[in-house]
């Protein structure tokens, strides 16, 4: 049994109201529990810049037996080292972007390419985090989209971030928990995004979390 270990999870859409017009969505306002079931899970909940964010607390197994969505997370053969979090950064990035697009693949969507832009937007989102110890789409006292802005970036944008410490900070681990969160999954698979920033951020001490990590995707068009 994993004890003492801990995950945040959350979630950002953000569109200019001509954007969001053009494309038939409107920003999503919630998102459903991380572990569906699981009476192991104490969830909290709380408001983060117009959607819910979620940390959870669990001694489960991070892979359970009744998980729906294992299917569609890349075994090791297909995206080898999702579990190893001693990799190089720019090692565990390109895991993640496999096991991402493998997901996306699941679900008969466009494979995403990696964006220099929006990798440089990821990682000024991943080092506010961090610095201002606010796991928060508006860390620092910044807009989500900010970062983005600020690297040029204007088009529809989608942000999901992810933080665990211990053996929960594997490339595998952070999309089995988008995967496993509905705002999250369906932020993963939107049909319209393109291309995709990827942040790795270490040395996490946010709340209960020590020497965590952050993961940040900026998704775009």
């Amino acid at each position: 049994m994993l004890a003492g270990i801990a995950i945040g999870l959350a979630l950002v859409l953000v569109a200019s109201p001509p954007v969001s017009t053009r494309l038939g969505y409107t920003p999503p306002l919630g998102i459903s529990e991380l572990y569906p079931g699981d009476r192991d899970a104490q969830l909290q909940a709380g408001l983060l810049s117009g959607t819910l964010g979620l940390r959870a607390r669990s001694e489960a197994s991070p892979y359970p037996l009744d998980d729906p969505w294992r299917d569609w997370l890349a075994d090791d053969e297909t995206c080898p080292r999702g579990e190893d979090a001693s990799a190089p950064p720019a090692v565990q990035i390109q895991v993640l972007l496999c096991l991402v697009n493998f997901a996306r693949n699941r679900e008969s969507r466009p494979r995403l390419t990696l964006s220099r832009t929006l990798s440089a937007s990821a990682g000024a989102k991943a080092v506010d985090i961090v610095r201002c110890r606010e796991f928060e789409h508006e860390a620092c006292g910044l807009s989500p989209q900010q970062r983005a802005l600020d690297v040029g970036y204007l088009g529809p944008f989608g942000e999901n971030l992810y933080m665990g410490e211990g053996p929960w900070r594997t490339p595998r681990l952070a999309v089995r928990g988008w995967l496993n969160s509905e705002g999250h999954r369906e932020n993963l698979s939107r049909s319209e995004w393109s291309t995709v920033g990827i942040a790795l951020r270490g040395d996490a001490d946010i709340g209960d979390i020590r020497e965590g990590v952050v993961w940040v995707n900026h998704f775009g068009v």
